[in-house]
């Protein structure tokens, strides 16, 4: 385990009824599946790479996430050394046009993508996922209010 303070197996959880997330994480595992990835078949290894790959994809969704955070100004929303950056420190997102922030949440749903991946590798369903991320919220909320 990564975290040893961290005992998440404690926690329990209940499964919640999904909704439109197991759709879209069965959308998912199609479009995988398509692409040539057998999960019910992967090897610990083969998991593992998969989540490395995915881990870079990622990261570069984010990265064009922030970029289109800028609007046509770029990556001048994260790169304090331009001069830019000056300008969108006071510009808010609803200042954003209508293309800019489609185009923004478009990068949010390739960032989803990918954490579907992750979901979908380690045998996730929609009810776990939510009945699980309920559980851990709670206890998240639980730790700020104990200081942890």
């Amino acid at each position: 385990m990564a975290n040893k303070d961290n005992e998440l197996k404690d926690l329990g959880y209940s499964l919640i009824e999904n909704n439109g997330l197991q759709e879209m994480l069965d959308k998912q595992k199609r479009l995988q599946k398509r692409l040539g990835y057998d999960f019910s078949n992967m090897s610990i290894v083969e998991c593992a790479n998969y989540l490395i790959y995915n881990k870079h994809c990622l990261d570069d969704e984010l990265g064009e996430l922030l970029d289109a955070l800028g609007g046509r100004l770029g990556n001048a929303s994260w790169k304090t050394w331009k001069s830019a950056n000056a300008s969108l420190k006071s510009k808010k997102l609803t200042e954003l046009s209508t293309d800019e922030m489609t185009e923004l949440k478009y990068e949010a749903i390739d960032v989803l993508h990918f954490v579907f991946n992750i979901f979908i590798a380690i045998d996730m369903d929609a009810s776990e996922i939510q009945g699980m991320y309920i559980s851990k919220n709670q206890e998240n909320h639980k730790r700020q209010d104990e200081n942890y």
